[in-house]
């Protein structure tokens, strides 16, 4: 959405524009009372012993003012963990921790002159680009060009993750739009969805070992049949019909899924993306 660019735009902006040289001096200055990391690795191992290691309640307080949470915030979620039997950090609240470890390895390794906390002109601080590792839990597969992420991306992948540089990726995208752009005209004037809805089956493919390694029973999906006439005519009306039924509601405040029969969101499409057809020209506007 619109506004969601524009705070993302401004939270760049806002990032890029900070003076770290405090927080370098901090924590260059904490290399007194353990050890210096001697790699970025070794920056990780130390970020995770220490919270591990440190009081829970001293180490999850320090993981929020490190993430800069309000402290009106702080003390409702200490509460809240006090009241759940004080959980591990990573069972009360595993995302928090993931953010907390991804922040603390950045200063360590800033501090440690691992990573450097200034960008040449006109590129984004590194502590956007390390801010990108927040997604991290909810991909299969991890794609970039950075530098800093070729580096640090691995160090926090689990096992079932891939990291995947960026220019390997747009090559095999390449190969992907030409295999598919050879095919019969009357095959791509059906749609994409019609012939691209899976990757090719040849092995050559990057994205197709990918497909193979993350969603493992794909080709047994791709040989399916298509749904029958009679049965997407009959999914069309059901649509219809909840889309002609449902009604606006005025400011509902919370509202839990198991509370409502279904959501309707509607989407516009345009017809064509580029050289692509995306819909069949017999699909009704």
């Amino acid at each position: 959405m619109d506004l969601e660019r524009e705070i993302a735009k401004e939270w760049r902006k806002g990032v890029s524009g900070i003076d770290y040289s405090q927080s370098y001096n901090s924590f260059k200055g904490l290399y007194g009372s353990f050890r210096k990391p001697k790699n970025l690795e070794d920056a990780k191992y130390i970020a995770e012993t220490l919270i591990d290691l440190l009081d829970e309640e001293v180490s999850f307080r320090f993981g929020m003012t490190l993430l800069q949470v309000p402290p009106d915030a702080q003390l409702a979620a200490v509460a809240r963990w006090s009241a759940q039997s004080r959980r591990p950090l990573g069972e009360f609240a595993p995302y928090f921790r993931h953010m907390y470890l991804v922040e603390l390895f950045y200063y360590l390794a800033v501090g440690a002159d691992l990573i450097s906390r200034v960008r040449p002109a006109k590129k984004a601080a590194n502590k956007v680009d390390i801010a990108y590792l927040y997604y991290l839990p909810f991909c299969n597969v991890f794609a970039s060009s950075d530098n800093l992420h070729e580096r640090v991306v691995p160090l926090f992948l689990r096992k079932d993750q891939t990291f995947v540089k960026g220019p390997v990726l747009k090559a095999d995208l390449r190969k992907l739009d030409e295999h598919f752009d050879a095919l019969p005209e009357e095959t791509k004037a059906r749609g994409l969805h019609a012939f691209a809805s899976y990757p090719p089956p040849e092995e050559s493919f990057l994205v197709t070992r990918l497909w193979d390694q993350h969603s493992p029973n794909w080709r047994k999906e791709a040989e399916k049949p298509e749904l029958s006439a009679e049965l997407q005519t009959a999914l069309l009306e059901l649509a219809k019909r909840l889309s002609e039924r449902s009604k606006p509601i005025q400011d509902p405040g919370p509202v839990r899924t198991e509370d409502v029969q279904y959501i309707h969101m509607s989407r516009q499409v345009f017809r064509k993306k580029g050289k692509w057809t995306r819909v069949p020209p017999e699909a009704k506007p």
